[in-house]
């Protein structure tokens, strides 16, 4: 049962009362309780709760309907008082719930007085993963092959965590809509794709094809960073939306016309970047920022690694058209989502190099905090 309430508190008492309270003990007292369950102590004092949820069921009807009947204002219903199997049933399902309730509730204070180290540890170790693979492989075993058996069983577990990335995405959107945004502008929204679904594909063939637009590269390194993004579970793109703008200037590039932009000619070269221009579009793109992180911190309290990355491959015209987005719009961030539990580190190594890396060069106090006389 769903219960709330203060526990141990007895129909002979005065109880804080709310409306389920007063209708739950309405005409009872200690000798009728004690008589309604045949001098059953343990259930005629049974504690107070301002709710009980009692379902439907074909076990619970006789109780359910008892206690509803016995806590009717309705005097030609006072006549099933005395039907004790059911008062009994019911008394013992609320002295039950009664003693979850207290359990949860002594749970939640060890919660609360812990809450604030919790939060802020969770915000220090967060880290920029570097395994971002699915949990579940669909690689041949070491004997070169798979039955046919487990080809199935191995699909269905990664749909099964598909279906866990999706749920955990949802929460991380949700918590990334409670970031501040000035004069409550609203002014992000995401685009989410699965590894499995075309949109993945897409984009780590655009990958491909600016890597090997870099000076320096060459087709092996372009096939290899394809390869690795193939295998990263799932993407968020964050764009900021310029609700401001009224010239159609688009936010890919300064001094270039919304014809212009469509005519680019190779699409996967990037675009100059257009910082923001006003102080309404500065705050959007920072209200923004902030709702990646809340992104990146929920999703790392679900054992789940992220990434966030920027660099050409989001400013040319091939990604922004995969992400659906207007001449006008930002794009914030491209979020990299690993498998569920990648936030451990494999090795001693990676977690010293990891310190060695998160080693901060400036001083908390007197460089990055300033106390000011």
């Amino acid at each position: 049962p769903a219960v709330s309430g203060d526990p141990q508190q007895t129909s002979g008492s005065s109880p804080r009362t709310s409306p389920s309270r007063k209708l739950l003990h309405t005409g009872t007292n200690n000798t009728s309780n004690n008589t309604a369950l045949g001098g059953n102590t343990s259930l005629a004092h049974p504690p107070t709760l301002s709710s009980i949820d009692i379902s439907s069921s074909p076990e619970t009807k006789s109780s359910s309907s008892w206690a509803f009947s016995y806590t009717s204002k309705d005097s030609k219903h006072k006549k099933k008082m005395d039907d004790k199997p059911s008062a009994t049933a019911f008394f013992s399902t609320y002295a039950n719930a009664s003693e979850s309730q207290e359990d949860h509730e002594q749970q939640d204070d060890i919660r609360v007085e812990d809450l604030p180290n919790a939060m802020q540890s969770l915000l220090i170790s967060r880290r920029t993963a570097s395994r971002l693979e699915h949990s579940t492989i669909l690689l041949p075993t070491e004997n070169g092959h798979l039955t046919e058996q487990q080809v199935q069983q191995r699909q269905q577990e990664r749909v099964e965590e598909e279906q866990k990335l999706m749920a955990a995405l949802d929460r991380a959107v949700k918590a990334a809509t409670m970031a501040p945004n000035h004069k409550r502008t609203e002014p992000f929204s995401f685009r989410r794709f699965l590894s499995s679904s075309q949109s993945a594909q897409r984009l780590a063939d655009i990958c491909y094809e600016v890597t090997l637009r870099k000076p320096n590269s060459s087709e092996a390194v372009a096939r290899k960073k394809r390869e690795k993004w193939r295998k990263i579970p799932a993407f968020l793109v964050t764009l900021v939306h310029d609700n401001q703008n009224h010239e159609g200037t688009p936010a890919a590039g300064p001094n270039v016309d919304s014809t212009t932009y469509t005519a680019v000619s190779d699409a996967y070269q990037a675009l100059e970047y257009s910082p923001p221009l006003t102080e309404r579009q500065l705050e959007d793109y920072a209200s923004a920022c902030a709702a990646i992180e809340n992104v990146l911190l929920s999703l790392h309290s679900e054992g789940i690694g992220s990434k966030w990355a920027t660099g050409p491959v989001i400013r040319t015209k091939s990604f922004r058209d995969l992400v659906q987005a207007k001449s006008t719009d930002r794009i914030a961030g491209l979020i990299m989502i690993g498998g569920l539990n990648s936030t451990y580190f494999e090795s001693e190594r990676e977690e010293y190099l990891t310190n060695v890396r998160r080693h901060r060069r400036r001083a908390m106090h007197g460089d990055v905090l300033v106390d000011l006389p």
